[in-house]
């Protein structure tokens, strides 16, 4: 592997407002179809249809958050993505990592590994809307 698994320390120095696909807990689309035993026609149609968030870097490279694996978080981004209408990798991301006033000051993204969809999905409607 050639990613953020082979190489955290080189990206940690990186700052906060570091582009996505520099983040050092993003993969690349090999490393997800490696890990996972998945194509990557079948990562890239997960992301082409908000099953999974995939953030396309200048050179062209796939880069996918890694937390968004956990099966909790895996099996409710599709609704989420449905119910705010939203398909776009890098709008999707900020949405799930920005603290939510109406989630505690919480990110919806911690709420999904807690296994508090309904919470996150109840929000992402009343966004949308």
């Amino acid at each position: 592997m050639t990613t953020a698994t082979t190489a955290p320390a080189a990206r940690a120095a990186l700052p906060d407002d570091a582009p996505p696909w520099c983040r050092d807990d993003m993969l690349s689309l090999r490393d997800v179809c490696a890990l996972a035993g998945l194509s990557a026609e079948t990562v890239a149609d997960w992301v082409a249809r908000g099953c999974c968030i995939g953030i396309v870097g200048p050179q062209g490279g796939m880069s996918l958050p890694r937390w968004q694996f956990q099966p909790r978080v895996l099996k409710a981004l599709p609704k989420v993505s449905a119910a705010l209408g939203l398909r776009d990798g890098p709008e999707l991301l900020a949405y799930l990592e920005t603290p939510a006033p109406a989630l505690g000051g919480t990110t919806p993204r911690r709420l999904l590994e807690q296994g508090k969809a309904e919470r996150v999905i109840e929000l992402a409607v009343r966004c949308a809307g």
